[in-house]
């Protein structure tokens, strides 16, 4: 990087034209106890905290068995309200599929899951979410996600929810932060 000073190619940096933007946490939820179908986080205001959030999330499979996960938007459950699309990729397959439902990440058999998911909402449009996650194995698995909920309504409530009951297991966590 050349700061302040041309590189060979002609560009350079004005160090004084950077704007830098920081994170504060909104909430961390975790699952203590025993393992949990859902994960709700109440107290949101997507649009009030300036309509971009940053969740961070690590999920423990506690079942023997696959399942999905999905984000739910202000207590809205009808899945066919949001729309998804998923890339996935392994060491010698790529994969994509499009469906209505509010799937964000999954979470293979026994596994856990590392992801992140950029949430905006901008004015009177709907609320757009990209994650990404990784899923460790005999093959690392990586999956990009495409999220919609059918809305403009500003979100208060995310509600995160395993496809099979108590499915989430002790150690998930998720956290939220609004860009600032």
């Amino acid at each position: 990087m050349f700061i302040g000073s041309s590189n060979p190619l002609g560009a350079s940096i004005d160090p004084t034209e950077l704007s830098f933007t920081s994170l504060q946490q909104v909430d961390r939820s975790a699952v203590s106890g025993s393992a949990v179908t859902s994960v709700d986080i109440t107290g949101l205001d997507l649009e009030g905290d300036g309509g971009t959030y940053i969740i961070v999330g690590y999920m423990d499979n506690a079942l023997a068995a696959g399942l999905d996960i999905y984000m739910y938007a202000n207590g809205d459950t009808t899945g066919t309200n949001y729309y998804h699309q998923r890339f996935g990729a392994d060491h010698n397959s790529l994969s994509g599929a499009r469906g209505n439902s509010p799937v964000i990440t999954g979470l293979e058999t026994s596994l856990q899951t590392a992801f992140i998911i950029h949430l905006s909402k901008m004015a009177s449009c709907k609320p757009l979410a990209f994650s990404t996650n990784a899923q460790p194995g005999a093959a690392m698995r990586g999956l990009c996600r495409w999220w919609n909920w059918e809305t403009t309504s500003n979100i208060t409530q995310l509600t995160f929810t395993g496809s099979s009951a108590s499915g989430i297991d002790v150690g998930s966590f998720i956290e939220i932060w609004k860009v600032v």
